[in-house]
């Protein structure tokens, strides 16, 4: 082939949840993509693969997504599903792997996803890519997440969206961007700011003036009642003055429970008021309602407990109750 592939929506995606992908790359193999007079089929093989390699199960890679710049620059083999960019792609638009073979930068991953995915998952990969954690799909189906600096973030993804914004797409990119915040520390913050800053259609309470894991100083006068100079809080709502902080520790340690405590002494004393949801609060139904109803009141905006929107508050919460079980491969 005389021109490097590009992976691009599904596969752009796989590749970004790679677990083994920052060791293939480090490795500094070359896959013999970019070789001369190979055929297509050949190429698609050794791209399959690289991405095998970076730890993508093989039942993923019976098709590979790429990307090219018009519709008449299509690419003769069964095994890739080509997708028209519409423009000329430049280096900003993609990333190189290995030579011979690039994958779409976060930026328009994020874009080409709102294609195939709904609101709710879109919102999730926004969350993922400008989050410091990642989760990696493994051989056996299950999800894990570790912690990386973030990917892109919702600033990177809004001027793009403004240079592309004749693409396919965007005003609904544009919508989940809107629900998305930076600096997701794990699945289960995302979890938690998603069930506040989703609209009420989709279960969430529809506000979205937070940011997350936002660093507050500790001022001179309270040192005495603490031995940090700072504390972040998961999810703050700065105009309001209210924290919110996810508890997955079902058993914490009494030192652990004594640090909490401190923690909420001193955001008390700076006027912050703290809500604690905890993994089991997340497993039942109307104990998670209510203490979101709790967050709403304090956030003063409306509470809602009518059937529909119960509904769909429960919907989203077995998502992420589904995604958790997978991340600890019982499900």
């Amino acid at each position: 082939m005389d021109r490097p592939v590009v992976l691009s929506h599904r596969t752009a995606r796989l590749f970004y949840h790679a677990p083994l992908r920052h060791s293939v790359l480090s490795s500094n193999r070359d896959y013999g993509i970019s070789e001369l007079g190979i055929s297509s089929r050949e190429v698609a093989s050794r791209i399959q693969r690289f991405l095998a390699d970076c730890g993508i199960p093989n039942e993923h890679l019976s098709e590979i997504d790429v990307i090219v710049a018009m519709d008449f620059m299509r690419i003769d083999s069964s095994v890739f599903c080509p997708h028209s960019f519409g423009s000329l792609l430049t280096e900003r638009d993609v990333h190189e792997l290995v030579p011979g073979l690039c994958v779409v930068c976060e930026e328009l991953c994020f874009l080409q996803a709102a294609s195939s995915l709904d609101a709710l998952r879109l919102s999730e990969l926004g969350y993922k890519l400008c989050g410091m954690y990642e989760t990696s799909l493994s051989h056996d189906g299950s999800l894990g997440f570790t912690s990386r600096p973030p990917l892109t973030s919702r600033s990177s993804i809004q001027l793009y969206l403004e240079q592309h914004a004749g693409f396919k797409g965007v005003k609904k990119a544009r919508k989940a961007l809107a629900r998305v915040r930076d600096h997701s520390r794990s699945p289960m913050e995302t979890a938690l700011a998603m069930m506040i800053c989703l609209p009420r259609r989709l279960g969430g309470l529809g506000y979205r003036g937070i940011d997350m894991n936002v660093r507050i100083e500790i001022p001179e006068h309270l040192r005495t009642i603490t031995t940090s100079n700072h504390l972040e809080v998961d999810i703050y709502a700065a105009q309001k003055h209210i924290g919110i902080e996810y508890d997955g520790e079902v058993h914490a340690p009494a030192q652990q429970r004594a640090r909490d405590a401190e923690r909420h002494t001193v955001l008390a004393a700076l006027g912050i008021r703290t809500h604690v949801i905890t993994r089991v609060q997340f497993s039942e139904q109307l104990a998670l309602h209510r203490a979101l109803n709790a967050v709403a009141l304090d956030l003063n905006i409306p509470v809602d407990s009518s059937a529909a929107f119960q509904d769909a508050q429960n919907k989203l919460r077995l998502h992420f109750i589904r995604e958790w079980k997978r991340a600890n491969g019982s499900e």
